[in-house]
């Protein structure tokens, strides 16, 4: 719970890959997550709930979609965790 705490008092949340990818020549080693808006939640609808999950990602880190498909599995998931902070789920699941 003290790890969704801190997600929700947050406006971003910075996810270090261990394994970087590449965008354009150049390697990326974070993604940089905005909490996500009503309107992104709207916009990444559709689709299976991977698909929606990574348009959300891609709309608040401000990468490419298929650049995302790159990601390392591990890496997702600490991305999924920051998700699930930012909308509270663990904080759901415990009460």
């Amino acid at each position: 719970m003290e790890n969704t705490q801190k997600h929700k008092a947050r406006t971003s949340a910075r996810v270090e890959m261990e394994y970087p990818i590449i965008v354009e020549e150049t390697e990326i080693h974070f993604l940089e997550l905005r909490r996500p808006k009503v309107r992104d939640m709207l916009a990444a609808q559709g689709g299976n709930n991977a698909e929606s999950e990574l348009l959300l990602v891609a709309r608040l880190s401000g990468q490419n979609p298929e650049d995302l498909h790159q990601m390392d599995f591990a890496d997702w998931k600490k991305v999924q965790g920051v998700l699930q902070g930012f909308l509270g789920v663990e904080e759901e699941e415990e009460k």
